[in-house]
């Protein structure tokens, strides 16, 4: 145990320092999130109980030794009733207080296969088990998709701010000139100058929302994710948009039907006839022969059977393949709700995929529109047929819309993925 926990250690550490010196990629995220969530040492646990179960059920094949011991004062003895007057001659009789000391040995031959029933269904019960683990396990895509997303998002946000701060500190530059030229007031290049301290407290703020994400998505994957790392932008790949799922909740139904199986199985198996071997060795007083009132030794060897019949007639085992009948009516209401409730998650991320292609070709158009406004904006500016306020709005309106198609297209990768994470492709 402890090799292979230096194993993992070391793993996650080499992975960790590769996200440090490469970009993080969101498959990356995935296994750290899998490999660090604490539920993951449920899979070990779970494992070993049930070895440690099964141990236990082989052991009913072992033989039984049982030592048992009595003293008893009995208001009656038997005896003969008959007198035989001959001198010398005396019937024996039983003491009132007996002694019995006993070592039993039994041996099971056959059990009517309940052994072999209950390890298939304790191995199917960890199975299930194990599987609920991996449900919850997998359910942290979509909060990493959440969080990787964040992340991605401001940094198109601070690329953006980039820009417009070197497209102001530019202007200003040029108004700086014009004023020294007397071609320009002061007023119009304040109010360029006011506009850029309005960027560079957009830039804080933006860098700390990214500095939030990080250390969230941090303590979710349990690894030093540092501030100045950078983050991979998945590819856009075609989805296989169809109504197969793949989920590990299919696999959880699949198990559960599974058990309810082998607990069926095991039903006549408590109805078959059980078979053993015995031996008892014993000393007490009487012993087997009870006209004999001294203390000695005895031994019995022989075969046992035991059948039970009454749950052929008392209706109990018909009662319990109705609830396992019930059980598995159960399951298979969760299932198809569960396949329900998945095709519309998957019917409206499709919508909203296919929304999103339209919208990124329209931004597009936009963003070239603008910018041809915002170029001319500038010469006009130049000329002094503008304000600045007014080149400042179209220059705004030119982010704006470099800022919505970040979005947009950010929106349409998470789309994807929370499509794969929701069909498990």
């Amino acid at each position: 145990m402890n090799t292979i926990r230096i194993f993992l250690i070391l793993l996650i550490s080499t992975v960790g320092l590769r996200a440090q010196q490469s970009a993080l990629t969101l498959e990356q995220c995935y296994d750290l999130a899998r490999s660090n969530y604490p539920t993951i040492q449920q899979l070990n646990l779970l494992d070993q109980s049930n070895q440690l179960q099964i141990k236990n059920l082989n052991k009913n094949y072992l033989p039984t030794l049982e030592l048992n011991a009595q003293a008893t004062w009995q208001s009656q003895v038997t005896e003969l009733p008959i007198d035989i007057p001959i001198q010398g001659f005396e019937i024996p009789t039983v003491s009132k207080d007996q002694y019995k000391a006993t070592l039993d040995l039994r041996q099971t031959l056959w059990d009517g296969g309940i052994t072999a029933h209950q390890k298939e269904v304790q191995n199917t019960s960890t199975l299930v088990e194990k599987q609920r683990t991996e449900v919850d396990l997998y359910g942290l895509r979509n909060r990493v998709n959440a969080l990787y997303f964040s992340v991605l998002l401001t940094d198109e946000q601070i690329q953006l701010n980039g820009l417009l701060q070197e497209n102001l500190k530019s202007r200003i530059q040029r108004a700086e000139a014009l004023v020294d030229n007397g071609t320009a007031t002061k007023a119009n290049l304040n109010t360029l100058k006011a506009e850029l301290l309005n960027a560079e407290s957009q830039a804080i703020e933006i860098k700390a929302n990214r500095r939030a994400a990080i250390q969230s998505l941090s303590l979710l994957l349990n690894t030093d994710i540092p501030e100045n790392a950078t983050f991979a932008k998945p590819t856009e790949n075609p989805i296989a948009v169809n109504n197969q799922i793949t989920r590990p909740e299919m696999t959880l139904f699949q198990y559960q039907n599974q058990l309810i199986a082998a607990q069926s199985d095991l039903l006549p198996a408590k109805n078959m006839p059980k078979f053993s071997v015995f031996a008892t060795g014993g000393y007490g007083r009487p012993g087997m022969n009870f006209l004999d009132n001294d203390f000695t030794t005895y031994a019995i060897l022989g075969a046992g059977l035991k059948w039970n019949f009454s749950e052929l007639y008392n209706g109990k085992q018909s009662n319990d393949r109705q609830l396992l009948t019930i059980q598995q009516q159960q399951v298979d209401i969760q299932k198809r709700t569960f396949e329900l409730n998945t095709n519309v998650q998957l019917r409206q991320l499709s919508n909203d995929i296919t929304k999103l292609q339209e919208l990124l070709s329209k931004d597009r158009e936009q963003i070239a529109l603008r910018t041809s406004i915002r170029e001319t904006a500038e010469a006009q500016l130049d000329n002094g047929i503008i304000t600045p306020s007014d080149y400042l709005t179209e220059l705004n309106n030119e982010n704006q819309a470099r800022l919505n198609l970040a979005v947009h297209e950010l929106q349409f990768l998470l789309a994807q993925a929370n499509y794969k994470v929701t069909s498990g492709q």
